[in-house]
């Protein structure tokens, strides 16, 4: 096998390759991210600001209340908005009032 070339190496050994690449890629990115966020920092601080001022807070999106609940199935509920969900159109279809299946 030339150096360099992965032709001599079994099927079975590439996977296991590769699933240590896929690890080593993923530990790598993490830690760059974490030195990149503290660089940000750094630099953001050194300038007088805080990376929220200049990047904006994140927002944490809270869940919808819940609205309609499926009297076959308490778990499935519908909070309302967006496109219906199929256990809601099926009883629709079948004759329930949207009213009826209110909280």
């Amino acid at each position: 096998m030339a150096k360099g070339t992965l032709e001599g190496i079994s099927y079975a050994e590439l996977l296991k390759f590769q699933a240590r690449l896929k690890t080593a890629i993923a530990n790598k990115r993490a830690a760059e991210g974490v030195a990149t966020k503290e660089q940000l920092r750094a630099a953001a601080a050194k300038a007088g600001f805080t990376v929220e001022e200049l990047f904006g807070k994140r927002r944490v999106r809270r869940p919808r209340k819940v609205r309609y609940r499926n009297p076959k199935d308490p778990v499935q509920t519908w909070g309302g908005l967006g496109r219906r969900p199929k256990w809601l159109v099926n009883a629709l279809k079948k004759g329930a009032k949207l009213e009826g299946l209110k909280m």
